[in-house]
């Protein structure tokens, strides 16, 4: 009588175990995604990113994909934008709390688009003024720029 350990049933028909399925290949990588997300805000590439946490660079693209539903680029300026503000925000607390005028001077034409000279630019028949807060007020000469 054959037994039933060997695949074997009574009646003598030979039958297949089932298998449990095994993945083959290598361990899943457990990365933190928190980390990923603060790693980001160095703007880093897609190769440094894998080197960062030791996988390949299409692990990083399906992990951020599943999570985020995003790609790798727009993953990494999305976080970029988040310290970019927090930097923003950081730097006019102190230019106005210490009453720091280089510091808000900066801000100023960083954010603002303002510069240190007055220039005028026709762009379209319009014409494009810039401020300053160093140079004292100018008069330049305003010529009529309107196509015709």
């Amino acid at each position: 009588m054959p037994s039933e350990a060997n695949g074997n049933t009574e009646s003598g028909v030979t039958t297949k175990k089932k298998r449990s399925r095994r993945h083959m290949g290598r361990k899943a990588k457990d990365i933190d995604l928190h980390q990923m997300e603060k790693l980001m805000w160095c703007h880093p590439t897609l190769e440094m990113t894998a080197l960062f946490f030791d996988c390949s660079d299409t692990l990083i693209h399906r992990i951020i994909k599943q999570n985020y539903g995003l790609t790798f680029e727009e993953f990494r300026d999305k976080n970029k934008t988040t310290v970019r503000n927090w930097l923003v925000q950081k730097a006019i607390q102190l230019a106005l709390e210490k009453n720091n005028v280089q510091a808000l001077s900066l801000a100023l034409k960083n954010m603002a688009g303002w510069s240190d000279s007055v220039q005028l630019s026709p762009v379209g028949g319009n014409i494009n003024l810039r401020y300053s807060l160093d140079a004292p007020p100018q008069n330049p000469e305003v010529k009529d720029v309107t196509p015709g």
